[in-house]
């Protein structure tokens, strides 16, 4: 059963991880190196195959600049055997302070409109398909296949995140911890010049707090290109130290 304790002291850790600012800023005239950092908080709402799910997230961009998503959908499992299984998702996004061509030109200084982008809001729809291939035990190989649907713009996007996990349990079966490594590619589908147009690496691990608790460190590698639509190419490189917590509530 969820503690409220741990889920307190939960939230509070991914907040303090989340107010640091970006505190790093290498600018040229077309491109940017940052280190900042990240947060992530998510809960899955449920008992059986399929749970509902709530996460909210931040980072740090450019110098003052900052990223906000809210999330709220679904995940579960298709098909499952003793090797293989197949996980599906569906969401439906609200973020704030995504940025866009012409919107990203470090030119003068790596500034740019921060409360603009904040201010509009964007609402996106995704669906996931993951296939997940135990390769020994307690070592998983999955391969996470995302499409994103951005309504500022009608823009499409397909997301690949390819990650090996290992995982440990205690004297009761339960998970005690994880670490793993993913990698990410952003590939715009009719927009953007330069594909993939973004590129992540993650490394990072989880450590059970109770039977309902994870939460662990992350580091985190960004590569991100804006171009296109008559906008100066401009680049950001970019290191995000971050916390995660992850609750299970079943009601």
């Amino acid at each position: 059963m969820l503690t409220r304790t741990s889920a307190v002291l939960a939230f509070l850790a991914v907040l303090a991880v989340s107010a640091l600012r970006p505190a790093l800023a290498v600018v040229t005239s077309d491109s940017a190196t940052i280190l900042s950092g990240m947060g992530e908080f998510r809960a899955f709402i449920g008992s059986g195959n399929w749970k509902a799910v709530v996460e909210g997230d931040y980072k740090g961009e450019w110098a003052d600049h900052y990223d906000i998503t809210l999330k709220l959908g679904a995940v579960g499992t298709l098909w499952h055997s003793d090797q293989w299984a197949l996980k599906a998702g569906a969401a439906v996004w609200r973020e704030f302070g995504a940025l866009h061509e012409g919107e990203s030109d470090p030119a003068a200084g790596g500034k740019i409109d921060w409360w603009g982008p904040l201010s509009r809001g964007e609402t996106l729809l995704s669906a996931d398909l993951t296939p997940r291939y135990k390769l020994s035990e307690g070592w998983v190989a999955e391969l996470r296949a995302r499409y994103l649907f951005g309504f500022l713009g009608s823009r499409s996007t397909l997301a690949l995140r390819p990650g090996i996990t290992r995982s440990w349990t205690d004297s009761g079966g339960n998970p005690s911890v994880s670490v793993y490594v993913q990698g990410e590619t952003f590939f715009g589908l009719g927009y953007r010049n330069t594909q993939p147009f973004e590129i992540w690496g993650y490394a990072g691990g989880l450590f059970a707090l109770g039977s309902d608790v994870l939460m662990g460190p992350s580091v985190s590698f960004r590569h991100a290109t804006w171009d296109g639509g008559g906008s100066p190419k401009a680049t950001l490189n970019q290191v995000l130290f971050g916390l995660s917590a992850i609750l299970y509530w079943e009601p």
